[in-house]
């Protein structure tokens, strides 16, 4: 069980393609800083529909979807800074994707 903290923009669609890739049904996904764009409704984000369809849980960062204007999709969970403490201590290994 895998927390994969990911901070990327939609140009680095290969470096989210690798983390899909590394993640498996019992991992997590927490996009963070540029990384929430990814969160919001568009055609780059089916990466993240298979890794929802897989089982994955993907949760966007409040205070960063905040910054940026952005509303994420309804199957992304919403998670704030202590939900994000929580997250490192629910999992027992993280891999940050910087």
């Amino acid at each position: 069980m895998v927390l994969h903290i990911f901070n990327k923009g939609i140009r680095n669609r290969e470096l989210l393609k690798t983390c899909a890739e590394m993640t498996g049904p019992n991992d997590s996904l927490l996009l963070i800083e540029d990384g929430v764009i990814w969160a919001k409704e568009h055609k780059e984000n089916s990466l993240l529909l298979g890794l929802l369809d897989a089982g994955v849980k993907v949760y966007a960062l409040k205070e960063d979807l905040t910054a940026r204007g952005i509303t994420a999709a309804d199957a992304i969970a919403i998670a704030d800074y202590a939900q994000f403490v929580e997250l490192t201590e629910r999992h027992p290994r993280s891999v940050s994707w910087f």
